[in-house]
């Protein structure tokens, strides 16, 4: 007979509560952003329709420096959270005013918050979970977003003819991501870094890493090792 856990344990194992939260950033990236956004602007020429969606995506890019800096601080967590309340401010502002200029800077201020937030979450799975667990942990990450962009698409559809409440809804339900992405979200480091190749069967293992560190400033311990 086999050891291994039921199903619902491990799907319970696979699915913190904070991926709820996350799911949310998806709404915004992949929901909001392709419909809401270019039928809430398009009256202002195709090139504020382009600037503005651009200024979003834009603002993703700043991930690697959210999350260097995260990463260097320990603050994984902080910066996760703090990414849900910039973008629904950044939503609802955007519903309130009528003004390339003031929609460019929400629109970067949200893409900003929506990478954090991108970044952040992965790092909860690959600094906080064995290599093992890594495939299953992102596919439901993935599924979480996913879930998300549906939802998303849902808002904009319903709210075409009423724009600016859709950006309202949209900010609200980013603002309760911030509580859902609190739940659960600060994994449990692994006891050591796994390093290990395909081709190798032990790796040097470093204690669990205090606040502060980063993955560049692993301490040595070459009489300490861990199997993969």
């Amino acid at each position: 007979m086999s050891n291994s856990p039921p199903i619902t344990t491990q799907l319970k194992g696979f699915l913190p509560p904070w991926l709820m939260g996350y799911a949310m950033v998806g709404m915004v990236v992949s929901g909001i952003v392709p419909i809401l956004l270019p039928l809430s602007v398009e009256s202002k020429g195709t090139f504020v329709v382009g600037a503005v969606v651009a200024a979003f995506y834009l603002g993703t890019l700043l991930a690697p420096i959210f999350g260097s800096f995260a990463d260097r601080t320990g603050s994984q967590r902080l910066v996760f959270l703090v990414s849900f309340p910039v973008m629904a401010v950044g939503a609802i502002v955007f519903g309130l005013v009528d003004n390339a200029v003031v929609w460019f800077l929400c629109m970067l201020v949200a893409g900003a918050g929506a990478g954090a937030a991108q970044t952040t979450a992965s790092m909860f799975i690959v600094e906080g979970r064995p290599h093992s667990e890594w495939n299953d942990r992102i596919g439901w990450m993935r599924l979480a977003f996913g879930a998300g962009q549906v939802l998303g698409l849902a808002v904009s559809a319903l709210f075409t003819r009423h724009l600016d409440v859709g950006w309202f809804v949209a900010g609200g339900l980013v603002g309760i991501g911030t509580l859902l992405g609190s739940l659960r979200s600060s994994e449990p480091p692994i006891s050591c870094w796994r390093d290990c190749s395909p081709t190798t069967s032990t790796a040097t293992c470093a204690p669990a890493r205090p606040h502060g560190w980063t993955s560049r400033r692993r301490p040595s311990d070459p009489e300490r090792s861990c199997r993969r």
